[in-house]
């Protein structure tokens, strides 16, 4: 009680930053709730936690975790000493608004000369934390060490840790307590980005501590010739005044310090040398800042770009700007290639308050004389890159926010961009004028560059409406075609490649709405297109050349969203909480600019999910119909050429509304249309229709093959069936028919087997064992009645593999095999992509009385592959039911057959109990 009533107390006395005199605050001298001399004593404990959860529920707390404690508790004439050294294992504590949680930490601490009589002079304090990971909400913590050591008024500490596992933080320095401030004198303050940039103060800097926040006398900081300077108050809960001075950044240092830039391998496009002043004063919901900063030499990539300045300020809801760019910024005479300025009603608050309206008057130039594009590129390279042309504009905004007028023109000259969702490279023309409150587009256009088509062109009409500088609603027009899909831009993954030269209906295709609800209605021409739909276990996982690399995240699993309870059934404890309330402490508005300092939960993060683009809020409501070659092939294994080739006709209607994607329609398919099987390619004729999931339609194909039967005369096969009084239509055909009808959907297509003869022009339908004669036939040329022990042999090999790398007739197939062998009972074959030899896995399963045989393995590989299980029931052994439930098994099974050097064989004999439900 007395520690706590003496730091009570030296908090209250603390001063305020902003006291006008600087005098301490008026307070009453120290008066304890313990009195006169402590007892003597000496008082030894220890205690271990296994499970810390039942005691925060005593005393109300979320709370889980393990520990161990032990110390002392003595008292002599200089006061009472309080000891003691805490083994975390790990301890979890969570709240409607707060997660924490520590791993592999040990506390040790010691207070001394806690005298009733002047404690205020002589206690002592010795604190000591070692943590291996500490987490506070989304801030992580690894290799935390701190050390407080403070006697009477005057003390040392020290900080170090690795943040998020890229920043590496370093404070130590000494502290005072000094007319109503804690004075302290920071010696040591390093900050290492990445393990490759450091900077570090290049001498003690001065601070004080008051009951409201912190001020900075002078912190210096340096890496090499760059230097950043901090000095002013920070208030969290009233008006700071703080200012920063970067000096000589090199823009070349910015992959050192970002992360994301050193992951991407990409390397920093841009170099120069940055000069910068930023303000903050006020308070966090009424702040005025200010930016005053010029870069010179900037070049991106190999380009010179020059000089740019940027002086901007923020005050009571409205944003001054002023920003150019110069190439040439030796020659005063001549114009900035771009430039920035005037005001605009704007909004920013770091506190989660409801967003203000924004009220005012706008006065904002904007003027570009041929500005060059590459500038942006580094904002915008997950979009577009490889940019080039330039711009031209002089526009005035003014007015009302509520009514703006708008004058000028901005021009589009040139613009080569490669879009990157689609891989494809446009060419942008037009200009953007000004009418009334609207923008107009003029002239527009975007075009396929000549290597790509030469014909391609659409043309862009329209305009949109501002809200200050955003876009409130638009009601765009396109008209023309454009190659919108190149085959050599397939990603890994793509579930649809190919080429794809699309056109707009006569009336155009329209997009109008807003970024948060837009609606693309109209339709398209498919003039010419290739497409290929790719098996669908390729598609998932497109064989590669390269090499996998895989981000192994070190961190300590996160424990602070459920508390386990050892020692025991589980038990998830989760702290109710407001989660929409956790959301809206972190936003970020353009005009509305709402900056929150509490961090969401990780459950509200969780629940959060990916942010939305204005792409995904797009309602699509698309007529597509084929004007010109439209070609689809459905590839069902890349290693057999097994296809459905289809020269289509016909329409559908795209659908799209969130993450509801719909096609349907009906397509017929040409007379160019073909199903290439295993051992055939075959005549296609139906149609396809599309009945929701674009890329597993429903098949209705019928695929024909006519052959002409050659019949040995001398065999006993043909004397039996043309002897007297036999006819048999298959030795009288001039043709045969194999008909492969094709339903089922492309994911699992289904097919029925006919066959047919045509005898003196007049088609008759076979009977008996149809589907063994027609696939005899597709395969060998001939009936199965005719083939030869060794031909039988052979087709009978020839089957298997065709069951087991055909899509469309593994079904049939196999059923063949079953007729042919009375044991097989299924055979499959799973296929991960990349070569075929080594990585098919072939499983089949066989029956010999009350044995069940499986075989499978990599054996395309090597037949030393095969795995091998035999399960017989006891009760066939041991002559009694009473052992059906006990299964006798010996396996042999090889494992780690990717390399040499990890496969391993091994056998054994199991006996199972079977239990049936």
């Amino acid at each position: 009680g007395l520690l706590i009533e003496t730091i009570r107390y030296r908090l209250a006395s603390l001063d305020s930053l902003h006291s006008a005199s600087g005098s301490k605050a008026s307070l009453e001298a120290f008066q304890p709730s313990m009195t006169g001399e402590a007892i003597p004593m000496s008082i030894s404990y220890a205690f271990k936690i296994k499970n810390a959860h039942p005691l925060g529920l005593f005393v109300g707390m979320n709370v889980a975790g393990s520990m161990s404690a032990k110390g002392r508790v003595s008292s002599d004439p200089e006061g009472i000493r309080f000891d003691a050294d805490f083994d975390i294992k790990s301890l979890q504590w969570l709240d409607e608004r707060t997660t924490f949680s520590m791993q592999a930490s040990t506390l040790s601490f010691s207070f001394a000369g806690l005298d009733p009589s002047r404690v205020l002079q002589s206690l002592t304090a010795d604190v000591h934390l070692a943590a291996r990971a500490i987490e506070l909400d989304s801030l992580l913590l690894n290799n935390v060490e701190v050390g407080v050591r403070q006697a009477g008024d005057s003390g040392r500490f020290s900080f170090a840790s690795l943040i998020d596992s890229t920043v590496a933080l370093e404070l130590a320095g000494a502290t005072k307590y000094d007319s109503g401030f804690m004075a302290l004198d920071l010696e040591k303050c390093k900050v290492d980005f990445n393990s490759s940039y450091a900077i570090e103060n290049i001498q003690p800097a001065p601070l004080r501590i008051g009951r409201d926040g912190l001020h900075i006398g002078s912190l210096w900081m340096r890496h090499e010739v760059e230097e950043i300077h901090a000095s002013g108050t920070f208030a969290p809960n009233g008006a700071s005044d703080l200012k920063f001075t970067v000096r000589d950044f090199l823009l070349t240092n910015i992959k050192s310090i970002s992360n994301r830039i050193r992951e991407s391998g990409a390397g920093v496009p841009f170099s120069g040398t940055v000069n910068a002043e930023v303000g903050f004063s006020g308070t966090f919901e009424n702040p005025k800042l200010s930016l005053a900063l010029s870069a010179h030499g900037v070049r991106y990539r190999e380009i010179v770009l020059g000089q740019i300045v940027n002086r901007s300020s923020y005050a009571d809801g409205a944003l001054q700007l002023f920003a150019e760019f110069r190439s040439r910024p030796d020659d005063p005479s001549v114009a900035p290639d771009a430039l920035v300025s005037g005001t605009i009603p704007f909004n920013i608050s770091f506190t989660n308050a409801p967003p203000k309206a924004l009220v005012g008057e706008m006065n904002l130039r904007v003027s570009a004389n041929g500005f060059r594009l590459q500038l942006i590129e580094p904002f915008v390279s997950k979009v577009m890159t490889d940019l080039a042309g330039t711009i031209a504009c002089d526009m005035k905004l003014t007015g009302l926010i509520e009514s703006p007028s708008y004058e000028g023109s901005m021009t589009l000259r040139d613009v080569r961009l490669f879009f990157v969702p689609i891989g494809i490279q446009y060419i942008i023309d037009g200009t953007l004028s000004p009418r009334g409150r609207q923008i107009v587009l003029d002239n527009v256009s975007v075009s396929n560059i000549p290597q790509d088509r030469p014909d391609g062109k659409m043309t862009m009409s329209g305009a949109f409406t501002l809200d200050g500088i955003q876009i409130r609603d638009f009601d765009f027009k396109a008209n023309g075609q454009l190659l919108v899909m190149k085959e050599s831009s397939r990603r890994a993954g793509q579930n649809l490649y190919g080429d794809l030269f699309g056109a707009t209906g006569p009336d155009g295709v329209t997009w109008r709405g807003t970024l948060a609800r837009s609606f693309l209605s109209g339709t398209l021409l498919v003039k010419n297109a290739d497409l290929v739909f790719p098996p669908m276990r390729q598609a998932q996982a497109l064989p590669s050349n390269k090499i996998p690399v895989v981000l192994v995240d070190d961190r300590p699993a996160p424990q602070q969203d459920s508390l386990s309870v050892g020692g025991g059934p589980e038990l998830l404890l989760v702290a109710a909480m407001d989660t929409a309330g956790l959301k809206a402490k972190s936003s970020v508005a353009v005009n509305n600019l709402q900056v929150n300092n509490p961090q969401p939960t990780r459950l509200a993060q969780a629940n959060e999910g990916s942010a939305a683009t204005f792409l995904d809020n797009i309602v699509h409501d698309l007529v597509v119909e084929t004007q010109g070659i439209t070609q689809i092939r459905f590839v069902f294994n890349n290693l057999t050429s097994e296809e459905l080739f289809a020269d289509i006709k016909g329409r559908a209607v795209f659908a799209k509304n969130g993450d509801q994607t719909r096609l349907t329609g009906e397509v017929e398919l040409g007379n160019r249309s073909y199903y290439n099987s295993v051992f055939k390619k075959l005549d296609a004729t139906g149609r396809i229709n599309f009945t929701g999931n674009p890329f597993s339609p429903e098949l209705d194909i019928v695929a024909k093959y006519e052959g002409t039967h050659r019949y040995d005369t001398t065999s006993a096969s043909y004397a039996a069936r043309t002897g007297a009084g036999a006819t048999d239509p298959r030795y009288e055909a001039d043709k045969v028919i194999v008909s492969l009808l094709i339903t089922g959907t492309r994911e699992q297509p289904k097919v029925k087997t006919e066959l047919a003869y045509v005898v003196h022009g007049e088609i008759k339908q076979a009977t008996g064992d149809v589907e063994a004669d027609a696939l005899a036939f597709l395969v060998t040329g001939s009936f199965r009645d005719e083939l030869t022990q060794q031909q039988r042999g052979s087709f009978i090999s020839t089957s298997m593999l065709g069951g087991l790398t055909s899509s469309i007739l593994s079904g049939p197939l196999t059923d063949l095999l079953r007729k042919e062998f009375g044991i097989i009972r299924s055979i499959d074959v799973l296929y991960y992509g990349g070569n075929f030899g080594e990585s098919a896995d072939v499983r089949l399963t066989g029956e010999i009385g009350d044995a069940v045989i499986r075989l499978g393995g990599r054996v395309f590989n090597d037949i030393n592959n095969t795995n091998v299980s035999l399960q017989i029931p006891m009760s066939a052994i041991m002559g009694s039911e009473k052992w059906r439930n006990l299964v006798l098994e010996a396996e042999r099974r090889v494992e780690g057959v990717e390399t040499v050097d990890q496969k391993r064989e091994s056998k054994g004999l199991r006996l199972l109990y079977r239990i049936t439900f």
